[in-house]
């Protein structure tokens, strides 16, 4: 069975925050019974419900039926519609309508996930009832807030990474002891940072200060646990990916339905080069909650260091048009560029530019590969220069360095293409594989230099292979 994202009906389209926390949160119920089978409905059907064609779900998933509704909020009240159909005959196989006060949300995700259950005749093991039924109650405010919360952050745009702190902060505020919510607002300090505002040192420091108020809450959390990891992967900790692999990997442990974990993961393994490991760890992923789109970034972003371009290019390009611009139109143009797309790539690239400003530098960078692989030297050079200047202390600048790195091997300068690649690869992109087969640096194979280099890069990526399996 797939879940198709439930629609909102309300007359507020902001209430498609609280719809989204409706679905998220039947998926991560549902993925809890081992006798159910979700799976995930594919990025170009996910987000576009005139598209959506039930043979064709059913012939590319695979799928006998699909779990859809609505959601419509009025005033302090809430109506909640689900419905199975056969996708065969598109009969009806059940449905019910649930109308509740808005504050007894959490409790009407228990009640509609049992009468799923009865329905389809679950077995439920032990284990998943006991995770179906040890989710604590909050606050209905700080949950609604919280909800809220989650649903910006996963945009990673500015302007909707400060409508998630307000909202994850008034969580917190309003109930102490969510401690959940403590661990989604120190990701959402840490990505503004990050990506953001890398200036704003006291955000680290909010971030540590809420990753510990998590853990006081619960020493044993799954959310706190990825928050620590999220915190530590950071310039300013140097990128400790070892450290950060085991944070995950408790947090996976602790909670194997948290999709996000698995999404961090994924972002790791792909960054040290571990590619395989991290698609199966993103696929998962999408798996588990086919709503979480930095997972298909993740997935596409992997793709194209595996020179899957056109795999790659298909997946981000299927994406929401605002997911994260720096870093999705980064890997959009990279795979255009790859394709020898190079027209395509420039105006993906301009245009992103003029609606996103404060990206870093990578978008600069990536015009400097555009001009260097035309022989305009000079004009590179400059872009260059300007992407090191816009890219100071992003969290993402080995993308950038890497980005350069290939346009100085493209204008055959190999000396100042190692400088950059070691910076990237100090900085949080040790990518051997990337490094190894990537045409742009075809220049640099028969160099000394380069050849030291990448003898390093495989040695430690060997290490990382030899610490890391499929989980």
């Amino acid at each position: 069975m797939t879940v198709i994202p439930f629609e909102n009906v309300s007359a507020d389209p902001a209430e498609q925050y609280f719809v989204s926390g409706v679905t998220d949160a039947l998926i991560a119920d549902l993925s809890r019974i081992s006798d159910l089978k979700i799976i995930a409905l594919p990025a170009d059907l996910r987000d576009q419900p005139e598209q959506r064609d039930l043979n064709e779900i059913g012939r590319r998933l695979n799928v006998a039926a699909v779990l859809t509704g609505s959601v419509y909020r009025f005033g302090d009240r809430v109506r909640v519609a689900v419905q199975i159909i056969d996708i065969s005959d598109r009969r009806n196989l059940w449905s019910n309508s649930y109308e509740r006060d808005k504050r007894d949300i959490q409790r009407l995700h228990g009640e509609i996930t049992r009468d799923l259950i009865k329905r389809l005749q679950l077995t439920v093991s032990p284990d998943s009832a006991e995770r179906l039924a040890g989710t604590r109650a909050v606050v209905p405010e700080a949950y609604d807030l919280y909800n809220r919360g989650r649903f910006y952050l996963n945009t990673q745009n500015p302007a909707d990474q400060d409508t998630a702190i307000a909202a994850l902060e008034r969580a917190v505020q309003i109930d102490p002891s969510f401690g959940t919510a403590y661990a989604e607002l120190a990701q959402a300090y840490i990505w503004k940072q990050f990506s953001f505002f890398p200036n704003q040192k006291d955000l680290s420091e909010k971030a540590y200060n809420a990753v510990q108020k998590a853990f006081a809450l619960d020493s044993d959390a799954a959310p706190g646990h990825l928050a620590r990891g999220r915190l530590l992967w950071t310039p300013e900790n140097k990128f400790p990916h070892e450290k950060v692999i085991s944070e995950y990997r408790r947090a996976i442990e602790l909670d194997p339905n948290l999709d996000e974990a698995r999404n961090q993961l994924a972002v790791v393994y792909c960054h040290i080069g571990l590619l395989d490991e991290a698609l199966a760890q993103a696929r998962k992923g999408v798996e588990l909650n086919p709503t979480n789109n930095l997972l298909y970034l993740r997935i596409g972003q992997t793709l194209n260091s595996q020179m899957k371009f056109d795999e790659a290019l298909a997946v981000l390009s299927a994406m929401p048009i605002g997911i994260h611009a720096s870093v999705i139109g980064h890997q959009t143009a990279w795979a255009l560029f790859n394709l020898g797309r190079i027209d395509e790539a420039l105006a993906k690239v301009e245009q992103l530019e003029r609606e996103n400003p404060d990206a870093g530098g990578t978008f600069a960078a990536m015009k400097a590969l555009i001009e260097a692989s035309r022989g305009n030297a000079v004009e590179a050079e400059k872009l260059i220069a300007l992407a090191v200047e816009n890219g100071k202390g992003f969290g993402h600048f080995h993308h950038t360095a890497y980005t350069i790195a290939c346009a100085y091997a493209l204008m055959n300068k190999p000396g100042e293409a190692i400088h950059f690649l070691e910076q990237a690869a100090e900085t949080g992109f040790p990518c051997y594989p990337q490094f190894e087969r990537d045409k742009n640096l075809n220049n640099l194979r028969k160099d000394a230099r380069f050849v030291t280099f990448l003898k390093s890069q495989k040695q430690q990526w060997e290490h990382y292979k030899s610490i890391v399996q499929i989980s």
